[in-house]
């Protein structure tokens, strides 16, 4: 899968382990590991699913 998206879009084990640790000190449920990852989930919620699927099936192409 890591050929499939640019190496940007990659977090190490270390930075979601740090971020994973971080939030059970904070008693937090549910955890986003860097802020480039958050802002991708903003806009793929916002984004029209139909859309959404287009663009999954045209990369499985």
């Amino acid at each position: 899968m890591r050929d499939e998206f640019p190496e940007v879009a990659w977090l190490s084990a270390e930075q979601v382990v740090e971020s994973a640790l971080a939030a059970v000190r904070r008693k937090a449920v549910v955890v986003t590991p860097s802020a480039k990852y958050a802002v991708a989930g903003t806009l793929m919620r916002v984004t029209p699913s139909a859309l959404t699927r287009r663009m999954r099936s045209m990369r499985s192409r």
